[in-house]
């Protein structure tokens, strides 16, 4: 875990502008463990590798939600793979219904920009959360 010293909120690169430090997304990742969700940083080469391995990870299925981001997602940092970190987010519960996925986005959402951090998310069970890292 990085130190806010230790990296600057805000920096100038040839992507424009920083707008968010892997500091405020460790302490984002950190409030979500906190209210029970199992979440992962730089978790798994992809979504398809992501599942299974979550599924086997302790504490998986009492999880109240699962939440994530993959290493290609993590090349956003490096200005590689676009401006927005997207979280790929979901429930342990196989055949759960869209509505709990929902609530899950929705928790991850309200705890993000609790923090300040520019996440958005259309309500959509299935689609990703995005926070725009780069101007």
């Amino acid at each position: 875990v990085l130190s806010p010293a230790s990296e600057p909120a805000r920096s100038k690169t040839n992507m424009g502008e920083r707008i968010v430090s892997k500091v405020q997304i460790n302490r984002l990742f950190a409030a979500l463990r906190k209210q029970g969700m199992l979440a992962r940083q730089n978790f798994s080469c992809c979504s398809g590798c992501a599942g299974g391995k979550l599924a086997a990870l302790p504490g998986f299925k009492d999880a109240t939600g699962v939440v994530y981001y993959h290493h290609q997602d993590a090349e956003v940092w490096s200005g590689r793979r676009g401006k927005t970190l997207m979280l790929r987010f979901g429930v342990s519960q196989e055949d759960a219904a869209d509505a709990a996925i929902a609530a899950v986005g929705h928790e991850v959402v309200k705890v993000a920009t609790s923090l300040g951090l520019p996440a958005k998310w259309n309500g959509d069970a299935g689609e990703c959360i995005s926070v725009q890292v780069w101007s």
